[in-house]
This record gives C-alpha cells, structure tokens and sequence, in this order.
C-alpha cells in the first residue's frame, strides 16, 4: 500500500538516499536489500537504484555489474514488470568504460537469459557501448 503520510515520505527518503553511502558494506547492503521480497518495499527498491549508482562510485559499484546481471531472471521472476528494465538500466548505464561492457557481452554470451530479457539488456547494452566509444574517440584526440 501507499503511505502518503509524511513519515511514509520520509522512509522512502531515507532509503533513497542512503542507496548512495559510498562503502563496500553499504554497497552490500542494498545489493542484497533488492534481492529479499520482504523489504524494503519493491517501489522504494526501484526508486533507489540511482542513488546505488550515484555519480563518481563507479569503482565501488562496478563489482555489483555482473552479479545483478546473473539476477536478471531472478528480478524478471519475483519482481513487478517495471523492476526488471530499471534493473537493468541502472546496472549497465551506470558503467561507461570498456571492462563494464565486457561483463556485459559476457553474460549475453553465456546464454540462459529469456529473450525478453536479452533485448532489455541489448536495449540498456546500447547507452554503454555509445559510451564507451565517445570515451574513446575523445580519448584519441587528445
């Protein structure tokens, strides 16, 4: 159910926004906050996903790149429609260097993904591939 009270507000704040703790045990945390069903609330989970990958963390968050790739089916199981491509968006485009989508390619290599799955994933592949290879380019020209 909804909790539009202002306490309701504030926990989904809190949890948004503590999404964003740049340590390894915060990190670890959260990880494994999204993959319980009990807690915290799907849409709060989804809402923090952002913050999970909060500007300037990509070293602390990169680790996280494969495992939620390897959950994919998992989160396509026992979470909402919606959950799915946000986890997968939020993953991947979170990354913009060539090791990140090297664990991409990788896990589409390895198969075992339902298509749906494996065109969300080709769809979120996408945005870090163009990054890559404006990094890239840009890179080379100096």
């Amino acid at each position: 159910t909804f909790d539009d009270s202002l306490e309701g507000i504030v926990r989904v704040s809190v949890v948004a926004t503590e999404a964003a703790i740049a340590t390894v045990e915060s990190k670890e945390s959260y990880f494994a906050a999204y993959l319980r069903l009990d807690a915290p609330p799907e849409q709060w989970a989804q809402d923090s996903l952002a913050n999970f990958h909060w500007p300037a963390q990509g070293e602390l968050t990169r680790p996280f790149l494969a495992r939620a790739l390897e959950q994919a089916q998992w989160v396509k199981a026992n979470r909402k429609i919606f959950f799915m491509p946000a986890w997968l968006d939020a993953f991947v485009q979170a990354h913009a260097d060539s090791g990140s989508l090297d664990v991409v390619d990788r896990a589409l290599a390895r198969g075992g993904l339902d298509q749906d799955v494996v065109m969300k994933l080709l769809q979120s592949r996408d945005g870090l591939a163009r990054a890559v290879r404006i990094r890239q380019k840009f890179a080379q020209a100096r």
